[in-house]
């Protein structure tokens, strides 16, 4: 994933969601950050870090824990040892002159959607690795070398057939579990590879040269994100922008009209992400229907599905369940659903 640090915000602050460590490879995620302190010479305990929790160019802010980030710092300014991070751990240590923290300021024009900060990484398969993975296998081997440091939930990974360089299967990173070696990873995955240890082993090393340590990538149906949002048009009234929140919370105004309950996620649990996006209205149908009726506007439910161009996915369909179906016809609201591909 091509992360960058576009600013940085608190811990409690609302305003960007947290970034969530789908995977045991934060390497890509730690990198960023260390770039951007060692850019601009921060030096901060991990006190401050309560204050100061980078923001990610995917919308996204990273927590750490004190000790946590006391080893990112020390990492960041070669501080080694088992012990290094106690150098960092919270401002009081850290001498008055040295200290150094961001402006507050955050570069909102570097941020990207998905498609465009995710990394790609090609694995040729033999005839059997191809098939398993076009029949719905869904975990790969790979060294832990730089190009799978860089991984993160969301990558694309490009499962080409060896001999026939024209077929090829396209597939999500959904999870990486990180080994110190293959001998280690064959242990766990024995039975899925079967009893052949010494094959296994020598079929790594001829494919990939001598261990730098293992991953096993979990692959998932190529399907980039979804995002749901619930917005209200019919009227730009100033006083009735008043009234609108109490009723639905902060709301903010785009070209469809008044937004709230906006959500975005990395995998398409359709129903998951409206049930999130209009959690506040939910058992308040009938108080929003007068609303909306006395002022003459109109409940949307909105999501976009982006799907990778090249991929044999089919159209995604929202299969509303009973809850769901309840809130539409009590509520008024009406259900629209929209699939980009890039």
């Amino acid at each position: 994933m091509k992360y960058r640090v576009i600013g940085w915000t608190s811990i409690e602050a609302a305003d960007y969601p947290f970034h969530l460590n789908r995977t045991e490879n934060g390497e890509c995620v730690l990198q960023a950050i260390i770039e951007n302190i060692r850019k601009h010479g921060y030096r901060f305990g991990g006190d401050a870090h309560e204050r100061y929790c980078p923001i990610l160019n995917d919308g996204t802010k990273v927590e750490f824990s004190w000790r946590d980030w006391g080893e990112v710092m020390a990492r960041a300014w070669g501080v080694e040892g088992k012990m290094g991070y106690m150098k960092f751990y919270m401002d009081e240590l850290i001498p008055e002159a040295d200290r150094r923290y961001p402006d507050g300021m955050v570069e909102t024009y570097y941020l990207a959607p998905l498609q465009e900060i995710r990394d790609t990484i090609e694995l040729v398969l033999d005839d059997a690795e191809f098939a398993s993975v076009r029949q719905g296998k869904c975990c790969r081997f790979y060294p832990y070398n730089a190009a799978c440091k860089k991984l993160d939930y969301g990558d694309l990974i490009v499962c080409i057939h060896r001999g026939h360089a024209d077929e090829r299967l396209y597939r999500t990173v959904e999870g990486i579990s990180v080994y110190k070696d293959f001998s280690e990873l064959y242990e766990r995955y024995k039975e899925e590879i079967g009893d052949r240890e010494e094959g296994f082993l020598a079929e790594m090393r001829d494919r990939y040269g001598e261990d730098e340590g293992a991953a096993a990538i979990t692959l998932g149906k190529l399907c980039h994100a979804a995002k749901s949002y619930a917005y209200l048009t019919g009227s730009s009234d100033p006083m009735v922008a008043l009234e609108l929140e109490p009723l639905f919370g902060d709301v903010y105004c785009r070209p469809e009209g008044y937004v709230f309950g906006e959500t975005e996620t990395y995998d398409i649990n359709l129903n998951n992400m409206v049930r999130r996006t209009i959690e506040d209205l939910t058992g308040r149908e009938e108080e929003a229907r007068e609303f909306l009726k006395e002022h003459g506007m109109e409940l949307h439910l909105k999501v976009l599905v982006y799907l990778e161009e090249r991929s044999a996915e089919k159209k995604p369909i929202l299969p509303p369940d009973r809850a769901l179906i309840d809130f539409l016809h009590n509520s008024g609201a009406k259900l629209e659903i929209e699939v980009r591909t890039y």
